[in-house]
């Protein structure tokens, strides 16, 4: 056992500062890209989110609502009932069937700015001294 002036001595010490927190353990969120729904059809089976974690899933409708645009397409966790469906959006969806739109992929490639042009090596011309000069 350890005697009372020790035990006191150990209150005395100060703690070091534990690991920083951190605020969640997902991956900072990628900026939402424009997803091409039309692939899509009820029935079929793909993975949606829950939580940060990837599961098992049926779509059960595609909505072409104005207001279901961020989450048009519901889905049914299999293995769960109805009461666990819920509308997601491309983000949180993983299938083949799954393309980005066609016009945000020009927008994302950066064309060479104007007047600018690519940085050429000038062609080097052999001198009598070159070691790699074949005769």
């Amino acid at each position: 056992t350890i005697s009372a002036s020790a035990r006191s001595r150990l209150r005395r010490v100060p703690r070091l500062p534990g690991p920083p927190r951190q605020l969640s353990a997902m991956a900072p969120r990628q900026p939402k890209k424009a997803v091409d729904y039309s692939q899509l059809e009820v029935g079929m089976k793909l993975q949606a989110s829950s939580e940060g974690i990837f599961y098992a899933a049926e779509i059960v409708a595609i909505s072409d609502s104005k207001k279901r645009a961020k989450a048009p397409v519901k889905v049914r966790f299999l293995g769960y009932t109805e009461e666990s469906d819920e509308w997601v959006g491309g983000d949180r969806l993983r299938s083949k069937a799954l393309k980005p739109k066609e016009g945000d992929e020009k927008e994302e490639r950066k064309a060479p700015a104007k007047g600018r042009k690519k940085d050429k090596k000038p062609e080097r011309t052999p001198t009598e001294f070159d070691p790699y000069l074949q005769n």
